[in-house]
């Protein structure tokens, strides 16, 4: 009867036109290129472009390129950690971080990359949380981190973890070779240094790839 709204993320996202009027709002001036650059990098995201603002209003620097704000920034590090770490048990933010490797990822992945298992669960319960973690199928297989957090916890992992960073790669290099994701299994083989499982993931995969037109 058309009694229910669902309104989702991308409802709420800010658009460039309502970023615009909040930047004008705080007094700070941002051509049309930063400032398409920031809503795509926060993904709209209000609290996000919010604290670009007071990141710019302590004097964040700018290059040619546009602001560039991500997920370590002081101001946005320092919101992430009270308003969501925080309140998150240890061994969860530890699933996080270490996980924050990943540019996409799904129960099985993340559990070899882990050692452990019920990963698929976690990210459920992790999705339905809002803790920033985007579904991206509908059957909620695959999921992915919003880019700041990502950026945030990947920071913690360094700051953590940094001696890990490496073989958590190797691990999810392997498991996306054995399951038929070779781009994948690239980008995790050059993250760990393994030269030889590139070379030789390049070697095999290449000609299919370009006798498909993927140059």
């Amino acid at each position: 009867r058309g009694a229910v709204v669902e309104l989702g993320a991308a409802d709420l996202a800010m658009d460039e036109a309502e970023a615009r009027l909040l930047f004008d709002t705080a007094g700070i001036a941002l051509t049309d290129a930063e400032l398409a650059e920031l809503v795509r990098h926060t993904e709209g995201w209000p609290v996000g472009l919010y604290l670009a603002a007071l990141a710019l209003k302590a004097g964040a620097s700018r290059d040619a390129a546009g602001f560039s704000f991500t997920g370590d920034d002081r101001v946005m590090a320092d919101y992430l950690r009270t308003e969501l770490l925080a309140h998150i048990p240890r061994g969860r933010v530890s699933f996080l971080t270490r996980t924050s490797v990943l540019e996409r990822m799904c129960g099985p992945l993340c559990d070899a990359v882990l050692g452990r298992t019920r990963s698929g669960r976690l990210l459920e319960v992790l999705e339905g949380s809002n803790t920033l973690v985007v579904p991206l199928d509908r059957r909620r297989e695959w999921y992915r981190y919003h880019k700041l957090f990502q950026q945030l916890l990947r920071f913690e992992l360094n700051q953590r973890e940094g001696e890990r960073v490496a073989q958590l790669h190797a691990r999810a290099a392997e498991w996306c070779e054995g399951n038929g994701l070779p781009d994948m299994a690239i980008d995790h083989a050059q993250a760990a240094g393994d030269a030889d499982r590139v070379a030789r993931l390049v070697a095999t995969h290449a000609p299919a790839a370009y006798a498909v037109g993927r140059l």
